[in-house]
């Protein structure tokens, strides 16, 4: 089982994401994505009370946040910072989209690149990002959105195909070397 999804994994990745149909598809796919988050983001700014909606105990709940910060609230005290990494989350997923010659690849940046524009617009738009989904994890509460999501799918995503198929193709290559070094020892006797 472990083999089949390996070689699945492999013959994706080695797709060619250069044809336009490719790019499409994987804009496409995070689009869905996108779209539901701004559905959400419209649905629970109607309800801007701060209650919150447990939906498993007291670990998970909807509940209107806004976010002067960056991803998971962090650096909400330092705008500049917050400004800076806004523009880098702009141009490094767009340049990998635009760049990479691997499709599985290219949908880990389409993901990125379309949950940095949710939540640029909203920084654009409102001075703040949206959040609604707050999860409690001991002491600590981490409140995001879909678009966040897309983002931390996404970098997961570019990583876990990168390191895999980086490997399958050294031991392609080691097993292409091995295959000629017997030849021109089966040559030389």
């Amino acid at each position: 089982m472990i083999k089949n999804i390996w070689l699945k994994l492999k013959r994706v990745s080695n797709i060619n994401s250069g044809t336009a149909k490719n790019k499409i598809f994987a804009i496409l796919i995070a689009s869905i994505f996108f779209w539901i988050d701004v559905l959400f983001k419209y649905i629970i700014s109607a309800d801007q009370s701060g209650k919150s909606y447990p939906i498993i105990s007291h670990y998970f709940a909807i509940k209107y946040t806004e976010n002067y910060g960056s991803s998971f609230s962090l650096f909400s005290d330092m705008p500049w910072l917050v400004a800076l990494l806004n523009v880098i989350a702009l141009i490094v997923p767009l340049a990998g989209f635009i760049f990479s010659t691997r499709f599985a690849i290219k949908i880990g940046f389409a993901f990125i690149l379309l949950g940095a524009i949710d939540n640029f617009a909203d920084r654009v738009i409102l001075g703040y990002v949206i959040d609604y989904i707050s999860v409690e994890l001991g002491s600590y509460t981490i409140v995001l959105n879909v678009a966040d999501l897309m983002i931390t799918y996404g970098v997961i995503h570019v990583l876990v195909v990168y390191v895999f198929t980086s490997n399958a193709k050294d031991v392609a290559m080691n097993k292409e070397e091995v295959k000629a070094t017997l030849e021109i020892t089966d040559n030389n006797e």
